[in-house]
């Protein structure tokens, strides 16, 4: 990715957290006043689930940058299902150990950011995904 290619995922990221940062902080104070217990447990699940797909995104455009290899599309790969499983298991983790029912609006709103920032890295590491397959065709096709 080029440096404009950084900055807009950066914008990206700022502007979900700018426009999600109201819902999920309101959701959130409700939650702990409804929900029966708030354990340590609860929060490791939630923060899991909004910000570690979204720091394993980085960390593999870093190593992405750093590294050439013919296999650059792997990383992009496997990122998403490690991503969607990670946000799984931390909403899972977070709803268990709150008490609170999955299909409220109210669970909705707290993992409103989790949701919006894997959604954003799913798109553009699906992106990149494709765009290294189409280069590493061009480079076998020896073109």
């Amino acid at each position: 990715m080029k440096r404009s290619g950084y900055i807009a995922y950066g914008i990206a990221v700022a502007a979900i957290t700018l426009l999600t940062a109201d819902a999920t902080i309101s959701a959130l104070a409700v939650a702990y006043d409804v929900a029966e217990r708030v354990t340590a447990l609860a929060v490791v699940g939630w923060l899991a689930a909004s910000f570690v797909p979204i720091s394993l995104s980085v960390l593999i455009w870093i190593a992405d940058r750093r590294v050439e290899s013919h296999w650059d599309w792997l990383p992009h790969l496997l990122f998403i299902p490690t991503a969607i499983a990670v946000v799984r298991l931390g909403s899972s983790l977070y709803l268990e150990e709150t008490g609170l029912p999955p299909d409220s609006m109210m669970t909705d709103f707290t993992l409103l950011t989790a949701a919006s920032y894997v959604s954003l890295a799913l798109v553009v590491h699906f992106i990149a995904f494709v765009a290294a397959v189409v280069r590493a065709t061009h480079r076998l096709g020896g073109s």
